[in-house]
């Protein structure tokens, strides 16, 4: 018979990288579930990955696991600013917060643009604490690809409309777990959470699958 190994397949064929990023997803979508507040709803592929509705606001969320760093130019991070505005637009009377959890961490800019070593997320953290001037941010931005409607405002909104309707409704929730530790913080809550049930450890932690296989 002949070798497979010598069958020449298509190079941007390979699916292994999708899969791991809709396997962590749903382990992401369970730990979420796991931390869900008593009035909270889960909600998940609504608004994005996964949604989080209380009775205050909806932060939706998009899961990323990436091996590269990741800058204010790179492609996802400005569609998760776009979409999140887009969000917000279409939802006027909710208090709309957009999540982006990846397993990625922040690199830099090319030609720093926000400092020697320092990158545009960590300074996008900075202004929203109004701890920088939002203003350099905000040159940052009118740069990026974005649809008119959000380049309109971030060029005539003040300061503080630009940070309480934009800076701070943006989470960057980056350097997330990898697949096992993520396994290792799920087991755990549900041994906590067997325990306050008189249930043993061993079988607590039988109960994964059956979420996975629920949210899957």
């Amino acid at each position: 018979m002949r070798d497979p190994t010598d069958f020449a397949e298509i190079s941007n064929r390979d699916a292994t990288a999708s899969i791991r990023g809709y396997v962590y997803q749903i382990y992401q979508s369970v730990f979420a579930w796991m931390r869900l507040g008593e009035d909270d709803v889960l909600v998940l592929e609504g608004a994005e990955d996964f949604d989080v509705h209380t009775e205050q606001s909806v932060t939706t969320t998009q899961v990323k696991r990436e091996s590269r760093n990741v800058t204010l130019r790179s492609v996802a991070v400005v569609a998760a600013i776009q979409n999140f505005w887009t969000h917000q637009e279409s939802n006027t009377e909710s208090c709309v917060i957009l999540r982006f959890l990846a397993t990625a961490d922040a690199g830099c800019e090319q030609g720093a643009p926000f400092g020697a070593g320092r990158s545009g997320l960590e300074y996008w953290v900075s202004a929203a604490q109004n701890k920088s001037d939002c203003e350099l941010l905000r040159q940052f931005l009118l740069t990026l690809p974005f649809k008119a409607t959000l380049l309109d405002f971030i060029r005539s909104s003040s300061a503080e409309d630009l940070r309480d309707r934009l800076l701070t409704r943006i989470q960057w929730d980056l350097g997330a777990k990898e697949g096992d530790a993520l396994e290792a913080a799920i087991e755990s809550k549900l041994k906590v959470h067997g325990s306050k049930h008189g249930i043993n450890t061993h079988y607590s932690v039988r109960v994964l699958p059956h979420l996975l296989k629920q949210v899957a």
